[in-house]
């Protein structure tokens, strides 16, 4: 969801469904359509929400098998070395490598838009925005 500022001051939002070239399609309280993004750019400032469900040991609060699965993300990604006693210090090493390399700001923990990513590089099917109409 994009949140737009009219230059009268007024808020409001449009949902982002897909990006075609220069175009974006919107969906706002009259429906859909396809906007250009110079348009669009006048009202947004780059303030966005996303909504975004966990799985696994995330959405149980299991924080052995969350390790676990980070773990495994970062082997599987060349990040950490799989001797099957990571310590928290190299599982945080991994995650500030692979921060970094996704322009985050590395801090070494497992926030939300890092484990968004990571789902990313792991191939987790997600929903994602249409293209190309």
């Amino acid at each position: 969801m994009l949140l737009l500022q009219h230059e009268s001051g007024e808020r409001g939002q449009m949902i982002l469904w897909g990006l075609a070239g220069e175009r974006a399609l919107v969906q706002h309280k009259e429906g859909q359509q396809w906007v250009r993004w110079a348009d669009l750019a006048l009202q947004w400032r780059g303030e966005f929400v996303t909504l975004w469900q966990t799985s696994g040991a995330w959405a149980q609060r299991d924080e052995a098998l969350a390790r676990q699965g980070l773990q495994t993300a970062l082997v599987r990604l060349g990040l950490l070395a799989k001797t099957g006693s990571e310590t928290p210090a190299a599982l945080s090493s991994g995650l500030f490598a692979f921060q970094a390399a996704q322009g985050l700001r590395p801090d070494g923990k497992a926030n939300v838009q890092t484990l968004m990513l990571l789902n990313r590089a792991m191939g987790v099917p997600e929903p994602r925005l249409e293209g190309g109409h």
